[in-house]
């Protein structure tokens, strides 16, 4: 539960190919006002970006 998105915010956690660049959004380590994390476990996330040939050979 974020206090900003409510109970059941439409994008909690994941990786979202829906936008153009790529939505990631992390799950977090922290607590709000609740300290129970029901289903919700506390995660780090590594990105590794990578830049994207071109047909120039970039």
């Amino acid at each position: 539960m974020s206090p900003e998105q409510g109970i059941f915010p439409r994008y909690g956690g994941g990786i979202y190919r829906d936008f153009s660049p790529v939505l990631v959004v992390n799950r977090g380590l922290g607590n709000s006002i609740i300290t129970q994390r029901l289903f919700n476990r506390p995660e780090v996330v590594l990105i590794t970006l990578r830049k994207e040939k071109t047909e120039l050979g970039g």
